[in-house]
């Protein structure tokens, strides 16, 4: 462990300055949680301010984003800011407030709402108007669940503490005996 470490990382500046110099209508959104220890929200503001400092990028100014769930009242989301390079690059920033390096997983309702009003082109803080009740998973989607016989699934095929493989056969589980009731065997 006493070997000498040296912290890298890849400068994507060029990628970006090509992305604006090749006048396609784009639209970036670049979000990261805001508890995020691997990859925190300050590293992506200080890059895209750099670049747009660079580039003659006008921006406005960081302003917070609500996030609504069914009839609550609204509550922030986090943060965005954004960019603009000669009217047809633009860059959102957005951090998602309590969201970690997986935002959908920490966030699953706020990251739907930004990820649903980007794609819309709304503002971030209308409200979805999709349901995020869980739903059962449709059938062509379900995993296939093997069908094993009764004796083989009650079968034990290792006990705690055995250091060898049993050179028996013995089983356990449980019988229905009457509704409600049931038996153990073993």
């Amino acid at each position: 462990m006493n070997a000498k470490y040296i912290q890298q990382h890849n400068d994507t500046s060029s990628v970006f300055v090509d992305i604006l110099n090749s006048g396609y209508p784009l639209r970036f959104l670049i979000y990261n949680g805001d508890v995020d220890m691997a990859c925190q929200f300050l590293g992506d503001e200080w890059f895209i301010e750099k670049l747009a400092a660079d580039n003659g990028m006008t921006s406005n100014t960081r302003a917070p984003w609500n996030y609504t769930q069914g009839s609550f009242m609204p509550r922030l989301g986090g943060y965005v800011k954004s960019f603009q390079y000669k009217n047809s690059v633009s860059f959102d920033l957005l951090t998602v407030k309590g969201g970690g390096h997986f935002v959908p997983t920490d966030r699953p309702g706020p990251a739907l709402q930004m990820i649903y009003n980007f794609v819309n082109k709304l503002d971030y803080s209308t409200n979805l108007t999709l349901s995020l009740t869980r739903q059962p998973l449709l059938p062509m989607y379900a995993p296939v669940v093997p069908t094993v016989p009764r004796m083989k699934a009650d079968r034990i095929g290792e006990l705690p503490g055995l250091t060898f493989k049993p050179n028996f056969h013995h089983h356990a589980g449980y019988l229905r005996a009457s509704p409600g009731n049931y038996l153990h065997y073993w």
